[in-house]
């Protein structure tokens, strides 16, 4: 099986697009009764300096309608 991934250095998901980032890729699903390739998109957002709560992260993946989103307890730092 061939994994591709799609990375963007931007993202509307936060405050400024030009702050966050994201990408999207194939993943491995086992759970019990199911055993399947997943594509997810993961996206985060330096939202401001280390320590105040306002970097934001998300995690989607559609064919199983998960989304969970939040704050980061720590920074993400766009280099």
């Amino acid at each position: 099986m061939t994994i591709s991934r799609h990375v963007r250095s931007s993202s509307s998901f936060g405050g400024n697009p030009s702050q966050g980032a994201e990408f999207d890729a194939v993943g491995h699903l086992v759970e019990p009764d199911v055993d399947v390739y997943v594509t997810y998109t993961v996206k985060g957002c330096d939202n401001g300096p280390p320590g105040f709560g306002v970097d934001t992260w998300s995690v989607d993946i559609p064919s199983r309608s998960y989304h969970k989103d939040g704050s980061v307890t720590g920074d993400i730092m766009k280099q």
